[in-house]
């Protein structure tokens, strides 16, 4: 925890000496809050046109935003969760391993 402190203190340009556990906590929740917001209004053109029954495919270390956002939205997808399906590891690498095999198609 100390650690994900001082790191947030030094990506805001703060000494990590004067940035407590609290103010920490502010922020993140404050970026999360954002992120969401952020997330939220780009989705909304474009589930106006998706089926109550369409699916929503999660993965990596935004799974969790992404969960919010859904929330959020109040839209209640068929959720495949790839951590669930193949673990946190491998569930990191997907969106890098789906572009490899697009271009591997395309070339």
């Amino acid at each position: 925890r100390d650690a994900a402190r001082i790191r947030m203190a030094r990506s805001m340009l703060l000494e990590p000496a004067s940035f407590t556990f609290a103010d920490a906590i502010e922020a993140a929740t404050a970026i999360a809050d954002s992120q969401t917001r952020l997330i939220q209004n780009a989705m909304e053109s474009m589930i106006q046109n998706l089926l109550p029954e369409d699916h929503v495919v999660l993965s990596g270390q935004g799974e969790m935003l992404a969960r919010r956002v859904l929330d959020y939205m109040n839209w209640d997808p068929q959720i495949v969760s790839l951590k669930e399906i193949v673990g946190a590891d491998l569930s990191r690498v997907a969106p890098a391993h789906a572009v490899a095999k697009i271009a591997q198609q395309i070339l």
